[in-house]
């Protein structure tokens, strides 16, 4: 126990945010908890030799880039696992997409407690109300390993997955998985009405701004902050647009507009934020129009351009996620 003692110390002195990390996922992912949440989620798969701990230790493995591939990973622990890397990849082709997503639900449940001791969670961005960011990720091409994909010059596409950030915890809280890499965002909308909760604040870029969307966020007494899209072109001007201010990137305006639903006839009452921008964005675009059913008392039209540009934290999480991690691994696409 003693030689023990001193190699963990000297990883402690060497490597101190190693052993942090790696204490952590113990702590996170114990093998009798993980087995338990696949237990009560799985309704296809079942569990015989192959536990899902044990395929979770593989895959970890290769995210956090200790081994290239699930096969090596598979080589190093091959007595341990006790199956055929052909049982190994059954069942990692037969994972079914609700288990990835309570994975990321317990993981949060485990993790507050601790955040909440070492004090890592931010400012509320808008007091009074639960902000949630959510976006889409559809995940990198993988390399041409199964047979039928060799034949075509595109990458196969792994899936499709919509994100929600907690500003204030600073993490990804839940996830929409969908195993169709060529699905469109909105064909996951209808599994985000559940998630939400009165006085909720979702904030969101143009692709989401569709007016079912809106109002079925607005029907649950909760707000939202998105970004016009292109094809909402019709609204009845309910004020005149009128200049508000500035921010640090442009020239503020705002307006109240109505939009009326064509199938149920309600009209949905919003703020036009229009912001003028002091430069083009890459794209060359002049300016950005929020939709909001916040009222002025709750975020002033400034504020709601703030709130939006927060927006792109969850840009960075993905960013940061692909380069410290392995979000989507290439050598998946194994025969």
């Amino acid at each position: 126990m003693g030689g023990y003692a001193q190699i963990l110390d000297r990883f402690e002195q060497k490597s101190p945010f190693a052993v942090l990390v790696r204490t952590i996922l113990q702590r996170l992912l114990p093998a009798e908890q993980l087995d338990r949440l696949f237990h009560d989620t799985a309704k296809k798969q079942y569990e015989r030799t192959l536990l899902f701990s044990t395929l979770m230790t593989l895959m970890l493995e290769v995210v956090l880039k200790s081994s290239p591939s699930v096969h090596h990973s598979y080589e190093r622990h091959q007595d341990e696992v006790g199956v055929s890397i052909k049982a190994v990849y059954d069942k990692l082709n037969g994972l079914e997409p609700k288990i990835a997503t309570e994975l990321v639900r317990y993981s949060v449940r485990r993790l507050r407690p601790l955040q909440q001791k070492l004090r890592g969670d931010a400012p509320e961005l808008l007091p009074g109300h639960r902000v949630r960011i959510i976006d889409g990720n559809h995940f990198s091409g993988t390399e041409h390993r199964l047979k039928g994909t060799r034949k075509h010059q595109a990458s196969p596409l792994p899936g499709l997955v919509l994100a929600v950030l907690d500003p204030h915890y600073r993490m990804f809280i839940d996830m929409i998985p969908c195993e169709d890499g060529h699905a469109q965002e909105r064909s996951l909308f209808s599994h985000i009405e559940p998630l939400v909760e009165k006085d909720d604040l979702w904030i969101a870029d143009r692709n989401f701004a569709t007016l079912e969307l809106m109002s079925d966020i607005a029907a649950k007494k909760a707000f939202f902050l998105m970004r016009q899209h292109g094809s909402l072109k019709t609204w009845t001007e309910e004020s005149e647009e009128k200049y508000v201010g500035k921010t640090a990137t442009g020239h503020v305006y705002e307006q109240q507009i109505g939009v009326t639903h064509p199938k149920t006839g309600k009209t949905l009452l919003l703020r036009r934020i229009r912001l003028e921008l002091f430069e083009k964005t890459r794209d060359g675009e002049t300016e950005i129009v929020l939709l909001t059913n916040l009222t002025k008392k709750s975020a002033s039209a400034i504020v709601c351009c703030d709130l939006y540009r927060d927006r792109w934290g969850i840009e960075r999480a993905f960013l940061e996620m692909t380069e410290c991690l392995l979000c989507e691994i290439d050598t998946l696409g194994y025969s």
